[in-house]
């Protein structure tokens, strides 16, 4: 069973099943983009900065989803950080208790890093799958203005 789509994404896409928006009886975060994490790191934050203002933009992100876009701009700083360790090592190492040549820590890193970064970007419409069929005709429209 898929999760349920905020109104908000309903509309971008333009309401594919046509059904009745109801946007009253659905939890209205205020918009806004909280400050990244302490905790993040310096690649985290700049993903932050950089997505979060478009997910704005479109009023997808709430204040309300610091966690799970925290989560996203990690993944996405994890899968970067893997990366240039496989550039600069390889993807085989030899192991020098066994001698034998295994695939290096970092392509597992890389691995756990894609699929989180998938998982948590979803709920944003990040994903060319996730925002398959978007119409979006003025993206700096806030919600209530589209509504109407």
């Amino acid at each position: 069973m898929n999760p349920a789509k905020p109104t908000a994404l309903k509309v971008i896409e333009g309401n594919r099943g046509k059904r009745k928006l109801e946007p009253e009886k659905e939890p209205q975060p205020k918009l806004g983009l909280p400050q990244p994490p302490r905790w993040l790191s310096k690649l985290a934050k700049q993903e932050w900065r950089k997505r979060g203002k478009q997910l704005l933009e479109l009023g997808l992100m709430t204040e309300l989803d610091e966690a799970n876009f925290a989560a996203y701009c990690q993944a996405y700083a994890d899968l970067q950080e893997a990366q240039a360790i496989i550039d600069k090592e390889g993807a085989i190492w030899v192991s020098k208790k066994s001698g034998y040549a295994q695939a290096h820590p970092a392509v597992a890193m890389k691995h756990k890093a894609m699929a989180d970064l998938r998982k948590f970007s979803a709920p944003f419409g990040m994903t060319p799958s996730d925002r398959a069929g978007l119409h979006v005709e003025k993206p700096k429209q806030r919600l209530e203005d589209l509504l109407k």
